[in-house]
């Protein structure tokens, strides 16, 4: 057990992508910017510096050490992160917990687990735009020292990239014809199915440009930028809440099933949005990931504790309308987060119902590791506390001779309904921001 964090010192307002310039280079750099109109979105944290790491490649092992490597606190400061881990888990730390394929590494690669301990945070409140240092006094101390010396310059605007689709659009057609054929024979009924579109951004600050240019453009309330390395960056658009747990048991998670594209005429947008919100096939896509959140959850929560308080609203962002809906419940007394992860890993609304048989189904059909994709990103606190993002919109970038390599991956749920050609056209309207962002359009 660690003492209670110290006082929190408030300092001066900046904007947090302007704080990250000050450490973006320094290995296990992350910066969970918020953002968008959702109260979800409200704070943004910069963690750097982390008193260790744990990073591993073994799914099991990973996830072992991660829980042993964990210090409960005594207090916090406050609602949300003021010290603990913080960082990735990717989609195959699945693995740790159910007998699944293991699929070839997906270009970039990556560590399965890759988590900092952190014992002090910046913490960006965008509705008060007030800026606190949180944590043990002498981390603070040299996280204030560094932002003190960040720069105030504007960042290079950054070269015009390239992101193109891998797979030939018969292989996609095909994949889902194959996914529609698991569903008839009643293997599943709904499978989450992702291809991968691959580039290149010149320039050494190409991973900090394809940044700004996203959280200005399509800001999302689990956005984020981790720098695993000298040469590896992730980073993350998300709009989607894996799962959040307070430090007192309160659970909540938001699964997205349902999308339509956004329109630049007002009321086409508008007619887009009620389309979705009464498409049979969108609500039941979203209600087989609810019940099957809902079954996650109560593998750990207090009897008669899960909930759905809501159900099929319609959130919209910069380039796609979502279909959302919100599960909440109470952890049991005797359980903590690492718990809670280990019953819901992966996150439901990217693989599937039954969520196993999905997976397995994926690993046949995508036939290479997802990587960071649908994985989670965020903070476990010293209090027990938790809020985890989906690593959907999601760039992979490795450095290289020239720049930069990223993979970005994109998908949709297949179900009996689906048509293999829409499916398409939806993976490409999901992938459009970060297209966008990687060739430099606005």
């Amino acid at each position: 057990m660690i003492a209670a964090p110290e006082r929190a010192q408030m300092l001066d307002w900046m904007e947090p992508v302007q704080a990250l310039k000050a450490f973006e280079a320094e290995p296990y750099a992350l910066l969970l910017q918020g953002g968008g109109a959702q109260p979800w979105g409200r704070k943004s944290y910069l963690c750097a510096y982390p008193e260790f790491t744990v990073e591993d490649d073994d799914p099991g092992r990973g996830f072992d050490r991660l829980r042993a490597g964990y210090r409960c606190a005594t207090a916090s400061d406050g609602e949300g992160f003021s010290g603990g881990y913080a960082g990735l888990l990717a989609y195959d730390l699945g693995r740790a917990f159910e007998d699944l394929p293991v699929c070839p590494p997906a270009p970039g690669g990556g560590p399965v687990v890759a988590m900092g301990w952190y014992e002090a945070v910046l913490e960006f409140d965008h509705g008060a735009r007030t800026l606190r240092a949180l944590g043990a006094a002498p981390a603070a101390a040299r996280l204030i020292k560094t932002l003190n010396a960040a720069s105030d310059e504007p960042s290079p605007p950054g070269g015009a990239g390239r992101l193109s689709q891998d797979w030939p659009d018969a292989r996609y057609l095909e994949a889902v014809e194959t996914a529609r054929a698991y569903i008839r024979a009643g293997d599943v009924f709904q499978v989450n199915l992702s291809h991968a579109f691959t580039g290149h951004m010149p320039g050494d600050q190409a991973p900090l440009a394809l940044f700004e240019r996203l959280i200005t453009d399509s800001p999302s309330a689990f956005s984020a930028y981790f720098r695993l390395s000298e040469d590896q960056v992730v980073i993350t658009n998300s709009p989607e809440r894996f799962v959040q747990a307070s430090a007192s048991g309160e659970i909540e998670t938001r699964p997205i099933k349902g999308t339509r594209p956004r329109r630049a005429d007002r009321d086409q947008d508008r007619a887009e949005a009620d389309a979705l919100a009464a498409s049979l096939k969108d609500r039941a896509e979203n209600l087989m990931i609810v019940d099957l959140m809902r079954n996650d959850l109560a593998r750990v929560c207090q009897p008669g504790s899960v909930k759905t308080p809501e159900l099929f609203s319609v959130e919209s962002y910069a380039n796609v309308h979502h279909l959302v809906s919100t599960v909440r419940g109470r952890l049991r007394p005797d359980l903590n987060v690492f718990d809670l992860i280990a019953a819901t890993f992966p996150p439901g609304s990217i693989t599937g119902a039954p969520k196993v048989r999905a997976m397995q189904i994926i690993a046949e059909l995508e036939q290479q590791s997802r990587g960071p994709y649908c994985g989670a990103l965020g903070w476990l606190g010293a209090d027990g506390a938790c809020d985890l993002n989906v690593m959907i919109r999601t760039a992979s970038l490795r450095k290289a001779e020239t720049g930069w390599d990223v993979t970005v991956r994109s998908g949709g749920a297949i179900t009996i309904d689906s048509v293999p050609e829409d499916e398409l056209a939806e993976t490409r309207d999901k992938a459009a921001s970060l297209k966008a962002a990687i060739e430099g359009r606005r």
